[in-house]
């Protein structure tokens, strides 16, 4: 279905439109420009009103929502997720699963894959499995009973669903990072996560490949002056990008303003590690075979421990701009272009480019998210149940 945008604000890939139009036929973006939109044969048009049109959030790092989680491997309930983080502004997401069995995992990534193929809501762009290949002593809240070592022949078969596009490990150990080629190989991105790696070792696996760091500061060796550790290292290095939990709870705001000023909005990019609990009100919770507590935006484990988040990407984006300081205008792409980017999606997916699909999201001033196009079709609008 064409569509066309009219009286918006557009954040383009390379200049800001004050007020111009947007025109989208085939799931595509077709035409924009500023002024006043020439004549088109659009089956549906819609008034910006001098409302905001960027490219729509990308989620690489998000477990749940609304009481389903991607671990669980409910179809259903994947597509539910789906349609909850349209309702904030995600037009495309990596549902991630947790430490578990093998099996299990196997059969989430199998889930996910059915989900992909009748997408509803956000689109589903693959898999993000985050462990089992991590460090017991890192494990924050998952489960330290399912961590193991990796093994080639298990890895192979999470590969062989063909739905996996980002994997999380601790590269200390040489199981681990003996994987990181396959990967590769398959065009899957590596992480590292859940991890006691030295400052060295940390460098080592980026001259591996790895190309991404797991909410950064969170579940890994801090920065010191004498021994930088892993954050040392992410800071330090070009190479990799840097995801952030924005929900002001796990890292603080002078913490994420120094982690942008070090790695700009190429190597900035935000997630939400949402769990089930996302979107529901305070109480008891499930995450996998955990109990979880949730209060606010703060989800533990009855021990206390930090256990993902309840935030959801909107709110992430504008704490991130309240923490750096910094207009949304100037930041956008470390919610979009900075994760396309990450996974080998930038060339259809991120901003706002000829050709690139129609994944849009119209803000308020104050970033309200009022309306979500997933492939050029309304997926929200404001007005609706968030």
């Amino acid at each position: 279905m064409s569509l066309l945008i009219t009286n918006a604000r557009i954040l383009s890939e390379h200049r800001i439109i004050e007020r111009g139009w947007l025109y989208a036929d085939e799931g595509r973006i077709r035409a924009f420009a500023g002024g006043e939109a020439p004549n088109m044969d659009a089956k549906r048009t819609l008034d910006a009103d001098g409302a905001t049109l960027a490219p729509g959030f990308i989620d690489l790092h998000v477990h749940g929502a609304m009481g389903d989680e991607a671990i669980l491997g409910d179809e259903a309930g994947l597509h539910r997720m789906s349609e909850f983080y349209a309702r904030h502004g995600v037009t495309a997401y990596l549902p991630t699963t947790l430490t578990a069995p093998h099996g299990q995992i196997v059969a989430a990534l199998n889930a996910i894959k059915r989900a992909q193929a009748h997408p509803r809501g956000a689109a589903i762009l693959g898999a993000h499995v985050e462990g089992p290949y991590l460090n017991r002593s890192k494990a924050g809240a998952q489960f330290p009973e399912f961590i193991r070592l990796a093994d080639m022949t298990e890895v192979e078969e999470l590969l062989d669903t063909g739905i996996v596009r980002l994997i999380a490990i601790a590269p200390e150990f040489a199981e681990n990072r003996q994987i990181i080629p396959a990967c590769l190989q398959r065009g899957v991105t590596v992480s590292i996560a859940h991890t006691a790696a030295s400052f060295e070792e940390a460098l080592a696996s980026f001259d591996l490949g790895i190309s991404q760091v797991t909410h950064t500061y969170n579940a890994m060796t801090p920065l010191h002056h004498r021994d930088p550790g892993v954050v040392g290292a992410a800071l330090a290095d070009a190479r990799v990008r840097c995801e952030i939990i924005c929900d002001l709870l796990h890292v603080e705001a002078g913490a994420i303003k120094a982690l942008f000023n070090a790695k700009g909005t190429s190597g900035t990019l935000i997630i939400t590690d949402a769990i089930a609990a996302t979107g529901l009100g305070d109480g008891e919770y499930g995450l996998g075979a955990h109990r979880v507590h949730k209060q606010g935006k703060k989800v533990t484990l009855m021990d206390g421990t930090l256990a993902g988040s309840a935030v959801t990407y909107d709110e992430s984006v504008r704490n991130f701009v309240k923490a750096v300081g910094r207009p949304f205008h100037e930041v956008w792409p470390v919610a979009s272009l900075t994760p396309a980017q990450a996974i080998g999606e930038a060339h259809q997916r991120g901003s706002i480019a000829l050709n690139k699909l129609a994944d849009l999201v119209l803000l308020s001033d104050d970033l309200r998210v009022q309306m979500t196009i997933v492939g050029g079709q309304v997926a929200y609008q404001r007005g609706e149940v968030a």
